[in-house]
């Protein structure tokens, strides 16, 4: 929703921002969120000052303050047109991971956790790397979860290998190695392959652990319900 607004009664100023953020950045709730003040920042410094409103974020879980930014898109006859860029601070969204794989491996769910929030504050290098450990984690735990008694020859095992050698299940076999390709990619000083990034590292992630719970459910499932 667009607004429009005196900024200044003295000069004059008239200012049109194009949306008030419906979500809040902290909360992920969405809002209609209370104005508490406005302010073009850098007049000082440049023809085209960033604007800055203050909100607040009515919930009563949450009741926090944010900032949106907006910068200036175009003039119309009563003044510029300012387009939010981004909502500062703000709480990475934690990414969702399934009971089952939670269950299997609370390691991954918290170094993915922190890898995601790491690539929202703009860290991708650090991200990349941070996936590719998570990836580590959920693999050996999953192993060692499927066969206890090879505990010690896991953790200690290259994680290719451990695909390879640990798990029977081609869908999670063949996901997991290619997340380890391109996850070793975000660790290594060059890159194999050039033509994919830490999102089609996600991806895969997310397959492995889609077919990591569907196994566990389908296993579960198999022993409530035994054959007549």
């Amino acid at each position: 929703m667009s607004e429009a607004f005196t900024l200044d009664d003295k000069k004059g100023v008239r200012i049109r921002i194009d949306r008030v953020p419906d979500l809040c950045p902290l909360c992920h709730y969405s809002i209609m969120p209370e104005t508490k003040g406005w302010l073009l920042v850098g007049e000082r410094l440049r023809a085209d000052p960033m604007l800055e409103a203050v909100y607040h974020c009515p919930r009563a879980e949450c009741d926090r303050l944010f900032i949106a930014r907006y910068w200036p898109v175009y003039e119309h006859p009563e003044g510029l047109t300012y387009r939010l860029q981004d909502l500062v601070p703000a709480n990475p969204k934690p990414p969702d991971v399934p009971d089952p794989v939670r269950n299997i491996s609370p390691g991954f769910v918290q170094v993915f956790t922190e890898s995601n929030a790491a690539e929202t504050w703009g860290l991708h290098q650090i991200a990349g790397m941070g996936y590719r450990k998570a990836l580590e984690l959920l693999i050996k735990d999953y192993c060692i979860h499927m066969d206890s008694s090879r505990k010690a020859d896991i953790e200690k095992m290259p994680l290719g290998k451990c695909i390879s050698e640990c798990i029977d299940d081609t869908r999670i076999k063949d996901c997991a190695q290619r997340a380890v390709w391109l996850g070793n990619d975000e660790t290594h000083y060059s890159r194999k392959w050039v033509d994919m990034d830490i999102n089609d590292l996600k991806i895969l992630i997310r397959l492995t652990v889609t077919w990591i719970e569907s196994c566990e459910l389908a296993k579960q499932y198999k022993a409530n319900m035994p054959e007549p």
